[in-house]
């Protein structure tokens, strides 16, 4: 930690928020993002670092209004250094730079989806899975794409389809593979009917974790969208999972049929003993399209949201809404969500979109058969548009405090609303009223630690 001297200046960031909670402040510093809380003379303190005052008079000025030995020359002295550590003041007036143009040092994320073959029909499927597409990628294709994934720093291997398990001798061959090149993170995403007791064993022993995708929480809203008698099969294969020690983790998609089951979920997950339940929001397109009854708005699915985090809270079964709650401890800035930048989507037939939610789109950056998946992340037109967008670029979010947390929110979202990735997301208030949820949540922690 920089130690500093009496006569050093200190300047704020470029956005520093202080909100008052109850009997203390949150302060996020919007161009790191973190966010700490303090009492009064914090929020003094943060007021008179304005890049006029040496730190010798801010410590004079507070301990003459708040005087303890918390206030001292020496203590205020340690809290500015870790203040400065954390970029929340600085010792040079702040000038808020865009990223660097271009990719970032690692691919670390990638969905593979193996087919899109499935042995399901469900109404709101995004990419209108059923019949595979023709010429879907052989077992040589593949290993070629996740040895080169490897090469590019790959982290985490996602592999989807379709269902992957009919394609299950190609599913495992390609998690062994990513196993022992070391990539770290193998999860396969599937529906959960299909999984056998040869299968589980396999699972457990290559450290595949498995997300399984449940259509509600109740037999009645599971065979609405995913068809008869696959909700008991899918319990049944969850149960299997957890009692083997593979790592299971448990898919809602919110939409009209389920809408009401957020805490049932969140129930049902502690009862079969899985720790995480993943959220996402019906997306119309595929399949959805033909099913538009099924559609919900974001503040349509805000209360439910509110009731799962509630149902997490006393169950003890985490949410996404827990890891993005964890992350804005140490969160980096973030100009994007990711997509076509350090995250990508490959179809089975080896098209390249910068995310799932692109997928049959016309931003298709390639195909691995006719470029290596470098030369497509690095040089093809798409990316390059997703890996040059900043939030700072969207007029809106330049000015907004939760920029670089919320990162201008799923640019597939917007792209799909307003047919342009540079504008403010349509969903914008819902995120707000999220992330400042989630603040005040952390501040009321960090609080009772402090």
């Amino acid at each position: 930690m920089k130690s500093l001297s009496e006569d050093q200046v200190l300047f704020p960031p470029g956005h520093l928020l202080l909100r008052k909670l109850g009997e203390f402040y949150i302060v996020l510093n919007a161009d790191g993002p973190n966010v700490i809380v303090a009492d009064e003379s914090g929020r003094e303190f943060f007021q008179l670092c304005d890049g006029t005052r040496r730190l010798g008079e801010i410590a004079d000025q507070i301990h003459q209004k708040y005087p303890s030995e918390g206030t001292s020359l020496k203590n205020i002295k340690e809290f500015s250094g870790t203040l400065l550590a954390a970029g929340f003041v600085s010792t040079e007036p702040f000038h808020q730079l865009k990223k660097e143009a271009g990719p970032p040092e690692k691919l670390s994320q990638i969905y593979l989806h193996l087919t899109r073959q499935c042995n399901l029909n469900c109404k709101h499927c995004y990419i209108n899975a059923g019949v595979p597409l023709q010429d879907e990628m052989k077992l040589k294709d593949i290993l070629t794409l996740v040895e080169d994934f490897w090469k590019l720093g790959g982290y985490r291997l996602i592999l989807t389809g379709g269902e992957a398990f009919l394609r299950r001798e190609l599913l495992f061959q390609t998690a062994s593979k990513a196993r022992d090149l070391g990539i770290q993170d193998i999860k396969v995403e599937t529906n959960g009917t299909l999984i056998t007791d040869t299968d589980i064993p396999i699972l457990k022993d290559l450290e595949v974790k498995v997300a399984v995708s449940l259509g509600g929480a109740t037999p009645e809203s599971h065979s609405y969208v995913r068809g008869e008698g696959t909700f008991h099969k899918v319990i049944k294969n969850v149960k299997r999972l957890v009692e083997s020690n593979v790592d299971t983790t448990i898919g809602i998609t919110l939409m009209r049929p389920n809408l009401e089951e957020g805490a049932k979920a969140v129930e049902l997950a502690k009862e079969l003993g899985v720790n995480l339940v993943t959220l996402n929001m019906v997306t119309m397109m595929g399949r959805a399209r033909e099913h538009k009854e099924m559609g919900i708005s974001p503040a349509e699915a805000m209360p439910t949201i509110k009731e799962i985090r509630k149902a997490s809270a006393e169950t003890g079964v985490k949410t996404i809404f827990e890891e993005v709650l964890t992350s804005l401890k140490n969160i980096g800035r973030r100009e994007s969500c990711g997509a076509g930048v350090d995250s990508l989507s490959i179809a089975s037939n080896g098209d390249i979109y910068p995310c799932n939610s692109f997928q049959g789109g016309p931003l298709k950056a390639g195909n691995i058969r006719q470029q290596s998946l470098e030369e497509i992340w690095k040089n093809s037109e798409v990316c390059q548009t997703f890996q040059n967008l900043s939030v700072l670029d969207i007029p809106e979010c330049k000015r907004c405090e939760l920029k670089f947390i919320c990162s201008g929110g799923c640019l597939a979202e917007t792209y799909r609303e307003r047919e342009n990735l540079r504008v403010k997301s349509p969903y914008c208030h819902v995120y707000k009223e999220i992330y400042w949820d989630l603040i005040s949540e952390l501040a009321h922690e960090l609080w009772k630690e402090a």
